[in-house]
Protein backbone atom coordinates (compact mmCIF):
# COMPACT_ATOMS: atom_id res chain seq x y z
CA UNK A 1 0.00 0.00 0.00
CA UNK A 2 1.49 3.43 -1.18
CA UNK A 3 0.96 6.09 1.91
CA UNK A 4 1.10 9.53 0.08
CA UNK A 5 1.04 12.97 2.78
CA UNK A 6 -0.67 16.39 1.12
CA UNK A 7 1.85 19.28 0.79
CA UNK A 8 5.01 16.67 0.05
CA UNK A 9 6.77 15.83 -2.97
CA UNK A 10 8.09 11.67 -3.36
CA UNK A 11 9.23 8.70 -4.52
CA UNK A 12 6.06 6.52 -5.44
CA UNK A 13 7.41 2.93 -5.97
CA UNK A 14 5.73 0.02 -8.36
CA UNK A 15 6.60 -2.38 -10.38
CA UNK A 16 4.70 -1.08 -13.98
CA UNK A 17 8.01 -2.46 -15.92
CA UNK A 18 7.33 -6.31 -15.99
CA UNK A 19 4.17 -6.10 -17.57
CA UNK A 20 4.73 -3.59 -20.11
CA UNK A 21 4.28 -4.51 -23.85
CA UNK A 22 5.56 -1.15 -25.28
CA UNK A 23 9.12 0.15 -25.84
CA UNK A 24 8.71 3.41 -24.06
CA UNK A 25 5.60 3.49 -22.46
CA UNK A 26 4.02 6.35 -20.50
CA UNK A 27 2.22 5.22 -18.03
CA UNK A 28 -1.59 6.70 -16.78
CA UNK A 29 -2.44 6.28 -13.49
CA UNK A 30 -6.27 6.20 -12.53
CA UNK A 31 -6.99 7.21 -8.89
CA UNK A 32 -10.04 6.89 -7.51
CA UNK A 33 -11.62 7.94 -4.37
CA UNK A 34 -14.53 4.76 -2.96
CA UNK A 35 -16.59 7.13 -1.14
CA UNK A 36 -16.89 10.14 -3.33
CA UNK A 37 -16.10 8.44 -6.67
CA UNK A 38 -13.73 11.47 -7.52
CA UNK A 39 -11.03 10.06 -10.23
CA UNK A 40 -8.25 11.76 -10.52
CA UNK A 41 -5.40 11.09 -13.53
CA UNK A 42 -1.67 11.32 -13.53
CA UNK A 43 0.16 11.16 -16.97
CA UNK A 44 4.58 10.40 -16.30
CA UNK A 45 6.81 8.56 -18.96
CA UNK A 46 9.02 5.84 -18.16
CA UNK A 47 11.82 7.82 -19.43
CA UNK A 48 11.04 9.64 -16.28
CA UNK A 49 11.86 7.17 -13.93
CA UNK A 50 14.37 7.40 -11.26
CA UNK A 51 14.87 3.34 -10.97
CA UNK A 52 18.61 2.15 -11.42
CA UNK A 53 17.00 -1.16 -12.05
CA UNK A 54 13.20 -0.67 -14.01
CA UNK A 55 13.10 -3.79 -14.44
CA UNK A 56 12.74 -4.79 -11.11
CA UNK A 57 10.92 -1.53 -10.14
CA UNK A 58 10.20 1.52 -10.85
CA UNK A 59 11.17 4.92 -9.10
CA UNK A 60 8.71 8.41 -9.85
CA UNK A 61 8.49 11.38 -8.52
CA UNK A 62 5.36 12.80 -7.26
CA UNK A 63 4.34 16.44 -6.44
CA UNK A 64 1.09 15.13 -4.16
CA UNK A 65 -0.51 18.74 -4.19
CA UNK A 66 -0.65 18.68 -7.92
CA UNK A 67 -2.00 14.88 -8.40
CA UNK A 68 -4.37 15.28 -5.95
CA UNK A 69 -5.57 19.11 -5.67
CA UNK A 70 -8.37 19.75 -3.88
CA UNK A 71 -9.16 15.69 -2.79
CA UNK A 72 -10.05 14.63 0.20
CA UNK A 73 -7.77 12.50 2.18
CA UNK A 74 -8.53 8.83 2.79
CA UNK A 75 -8.53 5.53 0.82
CA UNK A 76 -7.70 5.84 -2.53
CA UNK A 77 -7.64 2.66 -5.58
CA UNK A 78 -5.15 3.28 -8.07
CA UNK A 79 -4.45 1.35 -11.90
CA UNK A 80 -1.22 1.79 -13.64
CA UNK A 81 -1.96 1.89 -17.72
CA UNK A 82 0.50 1.72 -20.74
CA UNK A 83 -0.21 3.94 -23.22
CA UNK A 84 1.85 5.51 -26.87
CA UNK A 85 1.48 9.28 -25.82
CA UNK A 86 1.17 11.54 -23.03
CA UNK A 87 -2.52 13.50 -23.17
CA UNK A 88 -5.00 10.09 -23.23
CA UNK A 89 -6.78 10.21 -19.65
CA UNK A 90 -9.19 7.41 -20.76
CA UNK A 91 -8.24 4.04 -19.33
CA UNK A 92 -9.95 2.25 -21.94
CA UNK A 93 -7.57 3.36 -24.56
CA UNK A 94 -5.04 3.00 -22.93
CA UNK A 95 -2.64 -0.32 -24.07
CA UNK A 96 -2.57 -2.18 -21.37
CA UNK A 97 -3.26 -2.63 -16.85
CA UNK A 98 0.54 -3.00 -15.64
CA UNK A 99 -0.46 -2.50 -12.09
CA UNK A 100 -3.28 -1.69 -9.07
CA UNK A 101 -3.62 -1.59 -6.02
CA UNK A 102 -4.43 0.94 -2.57
CA UNK A 103 -3.07 4.01 -1.38
CA UNK A 104 -3.99 6.74 2.05
CA UNK A 105 -3.86 9.83 1.12
CA UNK A 106 -3.24 11.50 4.19
CA UNK A 107 -3.29 14.91 5.43
CA UNK A 108 -0.05 17.86 5.55
CA UNK A 109 1.99 17.63 8.09
CA UNK A 110 0.98 20.93 9.60
CA UNK A 111 -2.94 20.56 9.60
CA UNK A 112 -2.40 17.10 11.28
CA UNK A 113 -3.54 17.54 15.17
CA UNK A 114 -1.38 16.56 18.55
CA UNK A 115 -2.64 15.76 21.37
CA UNK A 116 -1.16 17.09 24.55
CA UNK A 117 -0.48 14.24 27.63
CA UNK A 118 -0.71 16.52 31.31
CA UNK A 119 1.20 14.72 34.07
CA UNK A 120 -0.97 13.84 36.76
CA UNK A 121 -0.80 15.54 39.71
CA UNK A 122 -1.02 14.55 43.65
CA UNK A 123 -4.56 14.50 44.74
CA UNK A 124 -5.80 16.00 47.95
CA UNK A 125 -9.21 14.62 49.04
CA UNK A 126 -11.15 16.62 51.99
CA UNK A 127 -14.15 14.93 53.25
CA UNK A 128 -16.41 17.71 54.67
CA UNK A 129 -19.71 16.69 57.38
CA UNK A 130 -18.15 13.03 58.13
CA UNK A 131 -19.36 11.56 61.32
CA UNK A 132 -17.21 9.10 62.96
CA UNK A 133 -19.09 6.60 65.89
Amino acid sequence: MIQLTKGTTVDVIVTATEKVTLTAPYFLWVFTNPETDNTVTWIVSSVDDQSPFPERYNDFNMDVDVVFFMQPEGQWHYKIYEQDNDTNTDPTLATTLVEQGMLILNKAAASIRTIKKFAPTAATIKVFNETTE
